[in-house]
Formats: structure tokens, C-alpha cells, sequence
């Protein structure tokens, strides 16, 4: 097991969950161990997207596994 930190007003654990962990029982959890909760809730991310000026920017890890993907034929 890896020994973390107690979490302080000075310095919080903060953990980050996606929509799937949107109901009571993680976030109370997360209180119970006093970590600061990092969700997006359902729904959120559609209003979000609505609002959004520029372009989502892909990770650099993901554009590089999907030139791979796509370009596989001539690894082999």
C-alpha cells in the first residue's frame, strides 16, 4: 500500500471522478476521508460543450496511438 498524506485545510487530497460515480454513496465518501471531490455531474459536460468557443485539443498521447493505429501497415 502507498502511504499518502493526511489531508489538511493547508493542503487537501483532491480526487477526481467522471459522471459514471455521480450518486450519494461516493460522495459521501469522499467526505467521510476529506477529500476534496472533483465530479462532473450528468449532463454537465453536454452544457459545457454547448458553451465552448474553441475546438477540444486531443492529448499528445492519444493523437500519436491514433497516427499508429492508423498507419500500423507500415510498422509491420
Amino acid at each position: 500500500p502507498i502511504r499518502r498524506p493526511k489531508p489538511t485545510r493547508r493542503q487537501p487530497q483532491h480526487l477526481c471522478l467522471h459522471k459514471g460515480f455521480d450518486y450519494d454513496e461516493p460522495r459521501a465518501l469522499a467526505a467521510e476521508f476529506g477529500f476534496t471531490l472533483h465530479l462532473r455531474t450528468r449532463g454537465e459536460e453536454v452544457r459545457a460543450r454547448r458553451h465552448a468557443r474553441a475546438e477540444a485539443r486531443r492529448w499528445v498521447v492519444e493523437r500519436t496511438q491514433s497516427w499508429t493505429n492508423r498507419f500500423r501497415s507500415i510498422l509491420i
